[in-house]
């Protein structure tokens, strides 16, 4: 089978990631955010918007094949 062409779209997940090497490791948890020493990359409050990736792949004779992936959890 041929794939024809490949879209992709960035975007942003319904749910928040966690740092949860801070949590586990004594940042103080204050409702939806963390307090103290963050561990995460790019983390300012120890939660970010998860990010999400549509993929379209355009087959021979039309036909489209669509999905979502979306991250939902920082390590």
């Amino acid at each position: 089978m041929k794939i024809k062409d490949v879209r992709l779209a960035l975007g942003n997940g319904g749910f928040f990631c966690g740092d949860q090497l801070a949590g586990r490791t004594g940042a103080a948890k204050d409702g939806l955010i963390y307090r103290g020493e963050l561990t995460t990359p790019r983390s300012t409050s120890g939660r970010i918007l998860a990010s999400s990736l549509s993929v379209g792949l355009l087959f021979p004779g039309a036909t489209v094949f669509k999905d979502d992936l979306a991250g939902t959890r920082l390590h």
